[in-house]
């Protein structure tokens, strides 16, 4: 999500980046590493997004701070797509499909039943944000559309006197009881929203509030009845104690009033990691969870090991074993980079295939950020 990193107002610029893609095929829980493979160009900072499929082509919508100046936080941050219509072997390049005047970033989303594809953002402001004035956040909002070309204009979610930051790390998920959901968080608190058609949006409900984690990031899967959230704790100074991690989890039975107690997870090897893309694929009838650590915030580890973890596991059996996870695939982020793997991977299946999009990072020489898509294809081969 933001880092503090020194606020630096840039002009966009016109040239070309990169986008990169990484291509696996994967049969076993080991650690696997593969060749990158270019797959596009553009120049700026890419990074945390969503990745939906649409008539069979994947459509990755993601904040693009363009020019070589790009970096973390910017005002010229913006809401950028690319599509590739041939399962990653190329994509196009980004087209912007929304831009104010403020920082547009921490995008998530989804797409409904009906097509209607829905992108949660905030409207930062990197000055407000490095202030005693809050936490940067204008507005959080939405913006709708049928065909990812034509766009509505967009609409400010209402969380009344909610200190809210922004969407959670999961994408839109889908309960009968509900419909749609998506869920957002503020410090020591995570919430959802529910809709029916993806154009309005219910008021907060929440997930929990407790004064004794630093919450940072929420994420959210449903198989329809049971639901289960993950919170990323930022409590100062955490370290893995006993396999437990930064990672809670709490679930409800009951559509989402009452939830259970938070309890420490083992995911990502109890390492310190961002929260996780999680999201139910009801054909495998089981949750896919996909998380980076970043190992290198405790001591001896180094951020050059971090990884990438994925789970494929049926939600009872998560819900009632936290500390029981085990990963189906460990992989390795793709530079030897001493930076922090800044991850936050979201997840499409396709065609018996996982398609894993997330961002690695690096500190470039005129000390900004420098950030660029990567893209895992691990085929599935269970049943």
């Amino acid at each position: 999500m933001n880092y503090n990193f020194p606020y630096e107002r840039i002009k966009q610029i016109n040239m070309q980046v990169k986008l990169f893609c990484v291509f696996l095929v994967i049969f076993s829980s080991s650690v696997f590493s593969g060749n990158i493979n270019k797959v596009s160009m553009w120049e700026g900072h890419s990074a945390e997004g969503v990745l939906l499929i649409k008539n069979d082509c994947l459509l990755h919508f993601f904040r693009l701070d363009p020019g070589q100046f790009g970096d973390h936080v910017g005002l010229t941050g913006n809401i950028s797509v690319t599509k590739s219509c041939n399962q990653g072997l190329s994509w196009s390049n980004p087209r912007t499909i929304y831009d104010s005047e403020f920082d547009d970033r921490n995008v998530h989303g989804g797409i409904t039943k009906d097509g209607l594809i829905v992108i949660f953002f905030r409207k930062y402001s990197p000055l407000k944000g490095q202030s005693d004035e809050g936490n940067g956040t204008e507005s959080v909002n939405y913006i709708t559309s049928h065909d990812g070309v034509i766009w509505s204009s967009p609409k400010i979610l209402d969380f009344g006197d909610i200190d809210i930051y922004s969407a959670g790390t999961d994408r839109m998920s889908y309960s009968v009881q509900h419909g749609y959901i998506q869920t957002f968080f503020s410090p020591g608190a995570a919430f959802f929203v529910t809709s029916k058609t993806g154009k309005e949006w219910s008021k907060p409900k929440k997930i929990f509030s407790t004064s004794e984690i630093n919450t940072q990031e929420v994420s959210l899967a449903t198989d329809g009845n049971l639901m289960i959230a993950y919170i990323r704790d930022d409590s100062k100074g955490y370290k893995k104690i006993n396999g437990k991690g930064a990672l809670l989890q709490t679930y409800s039975k009951d559509g989402g009033f009452k939830w259970s107690a938070l309890e420490r997870t083992n995911i990502a090897g109890g390492l310190y990691s961002v929260a996780p893309d999680v999201s139910y694929i009801h054909n495998l009838k089981k949750m896919v969870i996909v998380v980076n650590d970043r190992r290198g915030g405790m001591d001896p580890l180094k951020n050059e090991d971090s990884q990438l973890w994925v789970y494929l596991v049926p939600m009872n059996k998560a819900a009632l074993n936290p500390l029981k996870y085990k990963a189906r695939y460990v992989l390795d982020r793709p530079s030897s980079s001493s930076y922090p793997f800044y991850g936050y991977a979201s997840t499409a299946y396709l065609d018996k295939s996982f398609f894993i999009m997330f961002t690695e990072s690096s500190l470039q020489k005129n000390g900004t950020e420098n950030a660029n898509l990567f893209m895992y294809k691990v085929m599935n081969n269970d049943n």
